[in-house]
């Protein structure tokens, strides 16, 4: 259950890499993926607690990608359900991120 979740949970992030994919060269495409996905554990509280972070800055935290997809695992190993609010966040993510995609796919003229 807990690898269907964490697959699932990276949807939003698959599609961000998809999108810079598409949108940048391929020489910044790597470079721009990891600083992406390091920005986003960093601030969605992978790293740190986000009890340690400001109070403005967890609240921050709580609405990112990175923190609901860390959610997902530790609800789970918790022995909790995963939280609605936490999926609805991913979902969210989901579909920006997939817009997002879809607009560079547009853009580079490439075709599938």
């Amino acid at each position: 259950m807990l690898m269907l979740l964490l697959w699932i949970g990276s949807l939003p992030f698959t599609m961000l890499g998809i999108a810079n994919g598409y949108q940048l060269s391929s020489q910044t495409t790597n470079v721009t993926n990891i600083v992406c996905n390091l920005a986003l554990a960093l601030v969605g509280g992978l790293w740190f607690p986000i009890t340690e972070f400001p109070g403005w800055m967890a609240s921050v935290a709580k609405w990112t990608p990175g923190y609901r997809f860390g959610e997902l695992g530790w609800n789970t190993t918790d022995g909790e359900a995963p939280s609605m609010t936490g999926i609805a966040v991913l979902v969210v993510w989901l579909l920006i991120f997939g817009a997002y995609a879809a607009h560079a796919y547009r853009r580079s003229g490439r075709k599938a």
